[in-house]
């Protein structure tokens, strides 16, 4: 939804007609924005399950907070915002001392045929595996900037730094996929 300043205004009167509790807003803001939210946590957490809770969560502050949204930032800046410091306080509690039970793997996609899948898988598996080395600062700020598609300066604004701690995080992080990972992405990621 973050397309155009026409968007971001629309967005604002979204935010402003929840501060005013307005049910049918909060349903269109959270259908713009829970699963991209829910994508976002996974990816820093590394858990689908918390990646839930964290999106709960976030939605909840902004019915709660909607009334305190200055309008200088765009929606999306102050969602994306919430939800990294949400997932980074779920980081920092410890976690219960459990094993998550996989109730079913995604069904392969008939298309593509076996080979096809299993290198589409083996590659998923070592894209994931590069990420999951990666501290959740640089996986937050690889997020925001390769899968969402945020510039530098909202990145700041989001995780709530300097830009140029942005810059330095996403360097770092890009150096790190390099190395962890095979020569074949090395120009994908640089």
């Amino acid at each position: 939804m973050e397309r155009s300043d026409d968007a971001a205004d629309a967005e604002r009167d979204l935010v402003r007609r929840i501060a005013r509790r307005d049910r049918a807003a909060f349903e269109t803001f959270y259908h713009a924005y829970a699963r991209r939210v829910h994508r976002f946590a996974a990816r820093l957490l590394g858990d689908d399950g918390l990646a839930d809770e964290v999106t709960s969560d976030v939605m909840v502050a902004v019915w709660t907070s909607a009334p305190r949204f200055g309008g200088r930032a765009k929606p999306s800046t102050w969602v994306f915002g919430i939800a990294h410091h949400k997932a980074l306080d779920r980081l920092r509690r410890k976690r219960p001392d459990f094993v998550e039970l996989r109730v079913a793997e995604p069904l392969p996609d008939a298309r593509g045929g076996p080979e096809r899948q299993l290198i589409e898988q083996s590659t998923r598996g070592e894209i994931d595996a590069a990420l999951a080395t990666l501290s959740p600062e640089h996986r937050a700020v690889l997020h925001l900037a390769f899968v969402l598609g945020y510039g530098q300066a909202e990145i700041s604004d989001i995780v709530g730094c300097p830009l140029g701690t942005v810059k330095t995080r996403i360097f770092h992080a890009k150096r790190a996929l390099r190395r962890a990972l095979p020569l074949r992405f090395e120009r994908e990621i640089s």
